[in-house]
């Protein structure tokens, strides 16, 4: 933990590190590299060297087992065409092959029942190697009825020269063995017995594995089946199949192998640990040409690149310390380059602390770092200016903050924000609230009561701060000075627009909607000049829009006629009135609030209070944006008849 935080806390380090980052990125892939091609090689010359073993191996037993076709061929003179044979005299015929053919286990002339009368129904004079001796004996008896075994009972049935699948001959050999049987037949053709030679699969299994490359190699040797005639294994030989060993390893590359090497095919196959083996293995296999068995050796993958992991590892080793005095030398030669920047960051401790003519340390080099002292030195100056720009800045700031403070204050002081505002009527309830985008905004709403009938009005002033402020108090002003003239809402915006434009010398303009609603009839009459039309709800009903001439906005045409509309308000009614900053709503993918999901949210609340109305539609507005940024000023004037 010290030695990570040393890195992230010094410059000298954390440039050592990148050093030595970089130098190590260089040796990995040059290692890669190296590794990749010399594994490359190890691999072929392994692959050469397993295949021409295999292939010397395979010679050997080919040369064992066309020897072992050629000894009955040369017994078959001493029962066919000899005449008068004694039985007896067989006996050192077959222990004289084993004498001359050290590959043979033992040799048998077994002939058919009664051939020889006086030898009775089994007759088969048979040698055998028992260690270094060799004895010799009568093979068939009641207790080993050889007519019956497959190697004299097959090649019968054939009428040829037959290999028998691996056997233990219990009551012959008393051995695991393959025998090579060939029929015997008088000169007429007549079938009289069978002439066998014996070969133990011991012998055989010492034979394949006499060539290792490698000290753990193996060899596997399968029947035409997938038997297993030679393993290392000895409960597998001839008691399991390859097939059988894949399924219960749940092994699908096992099974491959298999079906390749039963199939005939010459090749090498990389496969996962089995057998209990530490780790993946090449396994290199080929066709017996005189059967057809297949011989594989098996080969560790670790075996194989044993030299190379050694070489590997010591490389790495020195690349390690190697390494360590590149850090330890960089560290010292970068930190003693860098020694200046150390105080450097003193000096700007100094300076952050307000503290701007410290004094800096002298450098005598022409190098970066004298550029970063002259850097230092000037920055000094400037913050020594701009700390007192900053000081006026901010007095100028907090006056304007200030006065802003109170115009919002004065502003809204200017609307009516007690409600209920008419307590002692019951004919009538109103609630309005206005949100700012700013400190202070250019909506506005206005209403008051007078012989009966309400004047109400909202407007949306182009514009924001405090420009568009200042036009909605002039607006507001004008509105109440001139509404006491007028019953008709025409004639005030006629009237507004007309006073608006004489000293509109900014060309502003404001939307505006003006109603008067005769509270004992129920009659409104309104105006609209460019404002958003309304909402109204009737008790029981669904919302609508009001239909209203949209008209132009007051302020950049004098002289422009409004008309006034008319419209029957039952009671119970609700109207809706609000600015362009409810629907136009945005919130973080710009997309808008929109009329009609106003129109879903008020389908909600005919029946409620003003309030109650007026909230929950800001509540769908402030889902609807979210985290983003209020865009416009926000009014809502809603009126209960």
């Amino acid at each position: 933990m010290n030695i990570i935080r040393k890195i992230q806390c010094s410059f000298a380090a954390k440039l050592s590190f990148y050093i030595l980052l970089i130098t190590i990125l260089i040796f990995l892939a040059t290692f890669f590299i190296f590794y990749m091609f010399a594994s490359r090689a190890i691999r072929e010359s392994a692959s050469n060297r397993a295949t021409h073993l295999l292939e010397i191996t395979k010679l050997k037993i080919e040369n064992v087992f066309t020897a072992v076709r050629t000894v009955p061929e040369n017994l078959l003179w001493a029962v066919v065409e000899q005449e008068d044979v004694d039985p007896d005299s067989l006996y050192p015929y077959t222990r004289r092959i084993l004498e001359n053919n050290p590959c043979i286990f033992g040799t048998a002339t077994a002939f058919e029942p009664y051939y020889f009368k006086e030898k009775g129904y089994y007759f088969s004079p048979y040698s055998y190697r028992d260690g270094d001796t060799i004895g010799t004996k009568q093979l068939g008896t009641d207790d080993y009825d050889y007519h019956s075994w497959d190697w004299y009972a097959t090649p019968k049935k054939l009428g040829h020269a037959y290999w028998s699948e691996p056997y233990y001959d219990d009551g012959g050999g008393e051995m695991l063995m393959i025998t090579y049987s060939i029929p015997i037949r008088k000169a007429d053709g007549t079938f009289i017995g069978i002439q066998t030679v014996d070969v133990s699969l011991g012998w055989l299994t010492d034979l394949i594995n006499s060539l290792k490359p490698y000290p753990s190699v193996y060899t596997i040797l399968l029947a035409r089946d997938g038997t297993y005639i030679v393993h290392p294994n000895k409960e597998n030989i001839l008691t399991k199949t390859i097939f059988g060993v894949a399924d219960s390893l749940a092994n699908d590359c096992l099974r491959v192998l298999g079906e390749r090497m039963v199939a005939g095919e010459s090749g090498m196959m990389e496969m996962k640990s089995s057998y209990g083996d530490k780790g993946d293995s090449f396994v290199f296999f080929t066709p017996l040409d005189s059967d057809k068995w297949s011989l594989g050796m098996v080969i560790r993958k670790d075996e194989v690149f044993q030299e190379l992991n050694s070489t590997n590892r010591r490389v790495l080793t020195l690349i390690f310390l190697g390494l360590i005095v590149l850090f330890v030398f960089s560290m010292t030669v970068i930190r003693q380059l860098t020694r200046p920047l150390s105080l450097f960051s003193k000096s700007a401790r100094e300076i952050a602390t307000g503290n701007f003519n410290v004094p800096l340390p002298d450098i005598r080099t022409e190098d970066e770092m004298a550029e970063l002292h002259n850097s230092f030195k000037y920055m000094q100056q400037q913050l020594t200016d701009y700390i007192k720009q900053l000081k006026e800045t901010t007095s100028i700031k907090e006056r304007i903050e200030s006065e802003l403070r109170i115009a919002r204050d004065i502003q809204m002081e200017m609307i009516p924000k007690i409600f209920p505002p008419f307590p002692e009527r019951d004919d009538v309830d109103l609630y309005a609230v206005l949100h700012s985008a700013k400190e202070v905004g250019g909506d506005l709403y206005d209403f008051f009561i007078d012989s009966d009938r309400l004047y109400f009005v909202i407007g949306d002033v182009s514009g924001k701060g405090v420009p568009a402020s200042l036009f909605m108090a002039t607006t507001r002003s004008i509105f109440r000075s001139v509404a006491a003239f007028y019953r008709d809402p025409a004639e005030i915006l006629i009237s507004l627009n007309n006073s608006i434009a004489e000293t509109n010398e900014s060309s502003m303009f404001v939307t505006l909607f003006i109603g008067i609603l005769d509270l004992a009839s129920g009659e409104l009459l309104y105006a609209n000049a460019g404002h958003n039309p309304p909402v109204l709800i009737k008790p029981g009903g669904m919302p609508i829009y009001m239909e209203s001439t949209p008209n132009v906005p007051a302020g950049p045409f004098p002289g422009f006629i409004y008309e006034s509309q008319e419209l029957q308000v039952e009671k119970g009614s609700t109207i809706f009135l609000y600015t362009d900053g409810l629907t136009e709503a945005e919130n973080i993918e710009k997309k808008l609030y929109g009329k009609e999901a106003l129109l879903d949210v008020l389908e909600r609340v005919d029946d409620c209070e003003p309030k109650e109305v007026t909230e929950t539609v800001i509540a769908a507005v402030h889902a609807h944006v979210g985290e983003a940024e209020q865009s416009d000023d926000l009014t809502i004037l809603t009126i209960k008849y």
